[in-house]
């Protein structure tokens, strides 16, 4: 399960690359301390859970599928 969980109170932050159990890797923006978007990879084709606040989406990834979604977790 990745955890979205605010970094800090400041604005444009953008974090790139985390890499996250099961083979994903992980890109997060957000504004304000809030989430604003995240992008995740699937490097192995796994399922995964995305977490942010109370609200948690699953994915079933193929190898090599991107998912954007926005801060409310809801697909772009």
């Amino acid at each position: 399960m990745a955890h979205c969980r605010p970094i800090c109170k400041a604005s444009g932050i953008t974090v790139k690359g985390l890499r996250a159990r099961g083979g994903f890797e992980v890109d997060m923006a957000w504004a304000d301390g809030k989430l604003t978007s995240v992008t995740l990879r699937s490097l192995t084709g796994k399922s995964c859970q995305v977490r942010y606040g109370e609200k948690t989406v699953e994915l079933k990834l193929k190898p090599g599928t991107v998912v954007r979604l926005g801060g409310d977790l809801s697909r772009k």
